[in-house]
């Protein structure tokens, strides 16, 4: 217990100062330097993993495992902090007053709308897995909390092909006003991450069981009905979050009414469905919720802008594939 609260305590301190310094992130993305970025979080993410896990192995120690991994996160704020003051030199020069409180409210307005946004989507599915604790067994609410974070963790990695040209859009769709330049540029980044998320949930499926074999977990990897839902929900749900990006690059936030709105929808059929189909019940509100109202809401704004993508093609055809792999396998 003492080693545990001791570890919390870092955590609090150091993923504060974390947040802190993800405004040094944002502008380094802002200036079109995210692949410096992504690289040195590359570097820092891979190795706070090995040397946490070596140190899980040679002390057996929770306290000095949290240390080994967040340590990392500290050097990723230093680097970041390296590259903005390398990158971004002009940031002290004089700005008039009137311009810089404008700028300031902006910002903060919009942040606020696209902050509450995320902690809906992304708070609501981790308060899912507090739920499933308390009503599960410990067998099933493992299963479900691994599902999470390997979906999640593949949902994000398939991120960087659309997000790294958030950038060039803004700049293509502000100072060239190019509608269609930008939605072709959106699409091909749109269909590269579409791609990188099929191809992780296949290598996922197929070695997923024997990876947890092979390293002794009591978890075992999820069924097939339960993993299908699962990767149908968060392939609707990032293809909606995409197209929710693009259009927010024209000045509109709606991130809180879009996320909002889908977040109680999936609380309350989380609730009904629970009862009939168990722990198939969650994926299944999740899916439910994003094909009803995000995906018809966040689409109909894009398109009012930038035009028609053919994204249902592309949602059935990666659906297709996946089912057909996932029951091969």
């Amino acid at each position: 217990p003492y080693e545990a609260w001791v570890g919390w305590i870092l955590v609090v301190l150091i993923a504060s100062i974390s947040l802190y310094g993800n405004k040094y992130v944002a502008v380094l993305q802002g200036m079109g330097k995210m692949a410096v970025v992504q690289r040195w979080q590359m570097v820092t993410s891979i190795l706070a993993v090995v040397s946490s896990a070596l140190m899980l192995l040679l002390t057996d120690s929770l306290l000095f495992t949290i240390l080994a991994f967040y340590c990392w996160n500290l050097l990723g704020l230093t680097v970041n902090l390296f590259l903005f003051k390398k990158v971004f030199k002009f940031v002290r020069l004089e700005v008039p007053a009137n311009s810089f409180l404008k700028l300031k409210a902006t910002i903060v307005g919009d942040s606020v709308k696209s902050g509450f946004g995320v902690m809906i989507s992304l708070g609501l599915i981790q308060f899912s897995g507090l739920i499933v604790i308390n009503i599960c067994t410990s067998a099933q609410a493992a299963t479900y909390m691994l599902s999470l974070q390997i979906i999640r963790a593949v949902s994000s990695f398939s991120q960087a092909p659309f997000y790294s040209k958030l950038p060039s859009l803004t700049k293509i769709y502000v100072q060239h006003n190019g509608v269609n330049l930008a939605r072709k540029v959106a699409e091909r980044g749109m269909n590269l991450a579409l791609l990188t998320y099929i191809l992780l949930v296949l290598i996922v499926t197929f070695l997923g069981r024997d990876l947890l074999t092979l390293i002794g977990s009591n978890s075992e990897f999820p069924g097939d009905a339960f993993w299908l839902l699962l990767v149908a929900a968060f392939l609707v749900e990032r293809i909606g979050a995409m197209h929710l990006q693009l259009y927010s690059i024209s000045g509109d936030i709606i991130w809180h009414k879009a996320n909002g709105f889908t977040g109680m929808l999936v609380l309350l059929q989380s609730i009904v469905y629970f009862n009939f189909f168990g722990l198939l019940g969650l994926p299944l509100a999740m899916l439910v919720s994003y094909v009803i109202f995000f995906i018809p809401f966040v689409l109909c704004k894009s398109y009012s802008i930038f035009g028609s993508f053919d994204i249902a093609r592309n949602i059935l055809v990666s659906l297709l594939l996946i089912t057909i792999w996932v029951y091969q396998i």
